[in-house]
This record gives C-alpha cells, structure tokens and sequence, in this order.
C-alpha cells in the first residue's frame, strides 16, 4: 500500500497506528518501521509509546533490540545489516518511500524482502519508489483537498525580500553560504551538514523559542520537522528537484487557524518551478488501485 499525503497532514499517524493494529492482528506479528533521519525516527518513537503499551524498540546504530519486539523502528543505514532478525511476514512500514531509488540498491532490498509493506510519502516521484509500488493499492489526497478540509494552509509564492522571524527558515545551497548569511545577519543563526548534532538542536531550539528569528539551514530539516508557527520560507538556492522543493515547501504549510504560508524565491525562474512542483501534488495517482 502506498499513501500519498502532502506534507503536514499526518503521515506519522498512519504509520504508527498501521504498525500497532498489525502487531494485535495476530499473536506472532511484528512490526518494522524504516525511517531515513534520526529525527523522523525519534518522531516515530515518541508517537508509538503514547499509543501502546507494547515495548517499543529502536534499531540504530549501537541501539539494538535483544527482546525482539513485536515493533520496532530503524533507521535506514542501521537496517542494511539487520535484516535478518525480521521473518518476510513482518509489516515494513516506510516513511519518506521516495528515499526508495534505484540509485540507492540498498534501501530497495530492505523492502522487497518483505511481503506487507506501506509506504509513506508526500512525494512518491523517485524512480526506485515508482517501481517498489508500480502494482500497490494506493491512497492518495490532494494538496487542495487537504486544504479544503483544513490540513494544511494556503500558500503563496513571492519575490525575494529580507528574510525575517520570527520563524523564518532560509534554506541555502552550502554551509558556508549559511554561516555568511547569518554572520550578516543580527539575530540569525545557521545548521547544515556535518555540524555537531548536539550544536544542530540547541540552535533549532533557540529557533523554536525565539531566540533566534532567522535560520538559515542546508539540507536538514527537510523531513520529519514539525513548527506549526512557521510560516515564511526563503529559498536562497536553484533547485532542480520537485521532491527537494516540495519537502522546502512544506515546512511552512503545517495549518494554524488564519495562516497563509509565504515562500520566497530568488528568481520569477525558481519561483515557477516551486508552482510546478506543488502542482504535482494535485496530480493522481496513476499507478495502482485507489
């Protein structure tokens, strides 16, 4: 089964309840949950607990389930070598499924070796995804339907301007572009790649509390990243990619009541292909069953 939500309408909900109703289903089930990020994972994790009371393990890194829970969430990389400690009858419930390509051969054999799946994805466009589901039942709810019933917010797509708070996101093309930008930038602060996880989540937090109004960011808080408040996204980069651009988007659309997001773009050339990206969460599904 594949699910197709837009961003912010509560993907990590239907994972984690899909996992907790397999698992009472049957006296001998388990569940495996494959997430890309540690936050995304951590999400899973705390959204599990409050909802059963099964033990819930974590598989990663040096984490290692030694009770063989009946639900377990993994992140990615750890799973590649652990595959064997779950029976192809587990239910493997994927999050971000886009991370499935054919690129990535790995990822592919972590979830063609199980005979239940569901894939979680506001943007399902990868080509190794596109196969791992070419024959799925699918469900899939549009970007204006999730706004008509009140999921998401509205949108709108502008020219660059200074980028302010408070919860404003900037995301930029490298590190040291974010560390420049914020250096000129009173207020403002930085996280990308390779920087310390622990300085990561101190400086997302003073974000988060308005200690900081600006955050300039490279490629993190892509997935898995929940603040209803923001509601400006900058985009300081040329994007190619309509699953980046989605994923950019959709930080800023989680719904508050009143709320419009704005996203602002360096170029009329970005800026029309953020609108076609979004587009294509109005398409269906073609594949599959609905």
């Amino acid at each position: 089964m594949l699910v197709r939500l837009p961003p912010g309408t509560g993907k990590t909900e239907i994972g984690a309840r899909a996992a907790v109703q397999w698992v009472m289903g049957g006296s001998f089930r388990r569940a495996l949950i494959s997430v890309p990020t540690g936050q995304i994972l951590a999400n899973f994790y705390r959204r599990l607990v409050n909802l059963t009371r099964l033990p819930v393990a974590v598989e990663r890194a040096q984490q290692v389930d030694l009770l063989r829970s009946r639900i377990v969430v993994g992140s990615q990389p750890t799973l590649w070598s652990r595959l064997a400690k779950f029976g192809d009858d587990t239910l493997c419930v994927i999050d971000e499924c886009h991370h499935a390509n054919i690129d990535a051969p790995e990822n592919l054999r972590i979830f063609e070796r199980f005979r239940h799946v569901v894939g979680l994805s506001a943007t399902p466009w990868s080509n190794g995804c596109g196969s791992l589901f070419s024959t799925a039942d699918t469900f899939s709810m549009t970007l204006d339907d999730a706004q008509r019933q009140g999921f998401v917010c509205e949108y709108q797509v502008l020219p660059w301007t200074e980028p302010r708070g408070p919860w404003g996101l900037v995301f930029c093309e490298t590190n040291a572009e974010c560390e420049r930008r914020s250096a000129a930038h009173p207020g403002s602060s930085w996280i990308g790649v390779n920087v310390a996880p622990g300085l990561v989540s101190a400086r997302v937090r003073a974000w988060k509390g308005r200690q900081l109004a600006v955050l300039y960011v490279n490629r993190m808080l892509l997935e898995g990243f929940d603040e209803k408040r923001c509601g400006h996204v900058w985009i300081a980069r040329e994007c190619e990619s309509d699953i980046m651009i989605v994923q950019m988007v959709g930080r800023a659309l989680r719904h508050e009541p009143g709320k419009c997001a704005s996203i602002f773009c360096t170029s009329a050339a970005m800026a029309q292909r953020v609108r076609s990206a979004m587009q294509r969460l109005n398409e269906p599904m073609v594949d599959g069953k609905k």
